[in-house]
């Protein structure tokens, strides 16, 4: 089985296209297993939402993390 390469940053994160670089890097990934997921049963709307709350968990606890450093300081 072949491995996923994604693509490491080009920019630092404070240029206007890092986010749109990002996405390019995840797109393809993202789109595979979406469509896996689908196939394997899962409706669209379900796949799409959960990878929003998966992300949104995610950033959340990033949140937390960092709000945790700068307390700590």
């Amino acid at each position: 089985m072949r491995k996923a390469v994604v693509n490491s940053p080009a920019r630092v994160s404070t240029d206007p296209f890092y986010s749109s670089d990002c996405r390019l890097a995840l797109e393809p990934s993202i789109q595979g297993l979406m469509d896996m997921v689908i196939k394997a049963g899962w409706t669209p709307n379900e796949v799409s939402y959960t990878i929003m709350m998966l992300g949104v968990q995610k950033l959340e606890l990033c949140s937390t993390d960092e709000q945790h450093r700068l307390d700590a300081h």
